[in-house]
């Protein structure tokens, strides 16, 4: 179909084509009103949909005000009205047709008690964002408008065959986000209320909207489609995303689009709105950390100029480039050059992560050290253990005792009884050095170590140190000594991981080695810290040591793999564990909510009838209620269990959760992740630990 633009009354241009313009559906053509209406309406709709308000209210006002008893002429008029955010304007208009006593006139077969209820819905969606309603009167009118598309809703969600259901649900859709945006829907409610009505309660935050627009992508709705799109951008996460409003091919639904004959100005301007939606969310995203999506996001800005393209130069409106989205178009063009520039920019500062080089882990024992004078080395002076491997030959480990930082302390944690899987399979390795990199063995359930995925300690266990304060007890020296004396005497064995020499005589960089911003950040990466793990006679011990300027949290990857999760004013280890940066060593704040069991290995036959499921048990250290929706439980193979709505632990709680992931009694890890995503807490155990089928961690 060619563009089919028509005009009357005083339009711009004059042309002998039928103007259409799919009208939500409403069957304009089969209603009881004059022809003039049906097209002075369509004009209005078109004119509202390119964003130009003032026009579109200049006809309105000359052409259809007086036929606002017409159902369609109203809600066309009302929708204009929140998308020009005139939200006053809004609600005087609902409240002067509920003065009239009477519905709107309407085509026989539409439903009055759906339009009642799109009109509420609209009018509390102007009231939330003019701040009008309390909490509670704003969570009524959402039950009271889901309790309706619950009912109404095809079990077959595809069959979209009420206009007013679907455009009920976009402003339903509204209603949730202006108030998750005005903080009037508390966490606590979050998930009820952030999936459409008639998906079940353990659908994943957004999930149940994501699908949705696919659908209505899927079945040509395009313009109610970049509607969803649009509200839903800001909320989801990344992957969320990546998997739903990013995936779809846009030049195949163009390209199909011209085959059939569907290609005119509606669907070209649905995707252009839909091309520039994504394009800006993913310049956005270049700019926080992910600079590599602007590369993609310039693939989506080719698609909008070209669809811009095409509606300037076949359309018979004078103002089209006043519109707001060929206005955005020019505006991303903009957005995309500064932000490649400061990409660049920061590219300069930052060099691309490639990781440290030979990473492993040395099997040997150690037979003396010694340390760097700092007088000779006052830069970045190291402890120098000399280890025998296998034959007898000496190896040096390198071991840093401060940073070349500004903050040149330390975050150090040196574990006792360190109990970790990983330590049986450190006892079945042949001594000498083993290589990690690029194996199967650097990932959640490997060899390799990473401080952030691999639940070696207690972060907030850690203590930041100075190397060199003497007569104070908080000297970084003043606590390896003692275990390096006991190693030595004993002739323990010792694993440490890090990066080997080039000429294969010793290993160096046994500390974490991600987190890292400036120079240091093409060293970041995931599973390759670095560590002392000590095997005595009875029991292991494990130094872990890090820098007070390494993030605490770090991207998985994998493009800025290690890399920390914001480019600039991120925390520190410093910020988590010393806050008064004259204090050393101050001690830290707990995790609000920890894991401090876990039944692993039930008595009885895997899966059979009366054998108790696994579990584990959680206890919230503060004095007030968490909220744990949308958190996940994660064991030690990546799989996760996202934990219900309304899922609270109260004020110094406990309680056990029945797990429906498999949890290895072979030994393992489980990871407690916040909302974000992050990890809140992690524990580990052993095999002879998982034996004894229930496992206290505290």
């Amino acid at each position: 179909m060619d563009y089919p633009y028509g005009a009357e009354h005083g339009s711009t241009k004059e042309t002998e084509a039928p103007l259409e313009v799919d009208l939500f559906k409403y069957e304009l053509e089969d209603m009881d009103v004059f022809e003039d209406v049906e097209v002075d309406l369509q004009v209005f709709v078109r004119l509202a949909r390119l964003g130009l308000f003032d026009e579109a209210s200049r006809r309105f006002e000359r052409y259809l005000a007086r036929h606002q008893s017409i159902f369609s002429v109203l809600v066309e008029n009302l929708d204009m009205l929140l998308q020009a955010s005139r939200y006053q304007d809004v609600i005087i208009n609902i409240e002067k047709e509920e003065g009239l006593r009477r519905n709107p006139t309407t085509h026989d077969e539409t439903d009055p008690d759906g339009q009642s209820q799109l009109l509420a819905a609209m009018k509390v969606l102007a009231k939330v964002h003019l701040d009008m309603l309390e909490e509670d009167a704003l969570l009524a009118e959402l039950e009271d408008c889901r309790g309706y598309l619950e009912r109404k809703w095809p079990r077959d969600t595809r069959e979209y065959s009420d206009a007013i259901l679907i455009h009920l649900a976009e402003v339903y859709l509204g209603i949730v986000t202006a108030g998750l945006e005005f903080r009037l829907i508390r966490e606590q409610y979050r998930l009820r209320y952030c999936n459409p009505p008639w998906t079940t309660e353990e659908t994943p935050e957004w999930y149940g909207f994501c699908t949705w627009y696919k659908e209505l992508m899927e079945i040509g709705c395009h313009w109610e489609a970049q509607r969803i799109q649009r509200m839903l951008i800001p909320k989801v996460t990344f992957d969320q995303a990546e998997k739903t409003i990013i995936q779809i091919d846009l030049q195949k639904v163009i390209k199909d689009a011209k085959e059939t004959g569907d290609y005119d100005e509606p669907f070209v301007l649905s995707m252009l709105a839909i091309s520039n939606n994504v394009c800006d969310y993913l310049l956005k995203e270049a700019a926080k950390s992910r600079a590599q999506l602007a590369n993609l996001a310039s693939d989506y800005l080719a698609i909008s100029r070209s669809l811009k393209a095409e509606l300037c130069q076949n359309s018979t409106l004078d103002i089209i480039n006043r519109s707001l989205p060929v206005k955005q178009v020019d505006e991303l063009e903009l957005k995309l050059k500064d932000t490649k520039q400061k990409t660049a920019e920061t590219q300069t500062r930052t060099p691309s992560a490639k990781g440290i080089a030979r990473y492993g882990v040395w099997k040997a024992t150690p037979v003396r050290y010694n340390v760097e004078d700092p007088h000779l080395d006052w830069v970045s002076p190291h402890l120098q253990l000399f280890v025998h491997d296998k034959g007898g030959q000496e190896a040096l480990a390198a071991v840093d005792i401060k940073s070349e930082n500004r903050d040149s302390r330390l975050v150090y944690l040196i574990t006792s009884d360190f109990t970790h899987h990983i330590t049986e399979k450190l006892a079945q390795l042949d001594p000498g050095f083993h290589v990690l990199t690029g194996t199967l063995e650097q990932k959640l359930d490997g060899l390799a170590l990473d401080f952030i995925r691999s639940n070696l300690f207690d972060p907030t266990n850690g203590r930041i140190l100075s190397h060199d304060i003497d007569n104070t007890g908080h000297d970084m020296l003043d606590q390896l000594r003692p275990i390096l004396d006991r190693a030595i005497s004993q002739k323990s064995r010792v694993y440490i991981y890090g990066s080997q020499f080039s000429d294969g005589t010793g290993i160096h960089d046994i500390h974490m080695n991600q987190g890292n911003a400036g120079r240091w950040g093409r060293e970041n990466g995931v599973f390759q810290d670095g560590a002392l793990i000590f095997e005595f006679v009875d029991h292991w011990e494990a130094v872990f040591i890090g820098f007070a300027s390494q993030a605490v949290q770090t991207e998985d990857g994998p493009g800025l793999a290690g890399h920390p999760l914001q480019q600039q004013d991120f925390m520190t280890w410093a910020d988590l564990l010393a806050p008064d940066k004259g204090v050393p060593g101050l001690e830290p704040n707990d995790s609000s909510v920890v894991i401090t069991q876990a039944l692993v290995n039930p008595r009885g036959s895997d899966q059979q009838p009366g054998v108790p499921k696994q579990t584990i048990s959680l206890k919230n250290r503060t004095s007030y209620e968490v909220d744990l929706t949308g958190w996940q439980i994660r064991n030690m193979m990546g799989q996760a269990q996202r934990l219900p709505s309304n899922f609270h632990i109260g004020p110094s709680a406990s309680m056990t959760i029945e797990v429906h992931i498999p949890i290895s009694n072979q030994g393992g890890t489980i990871s407690l992740l916040n909302r974000q995503g992050l990890v809140q807490h992690g524990v580990s155990y052993t095999k002879v630990e998982a034996d004894r089928a229930t496992v206290v961690f505290e």
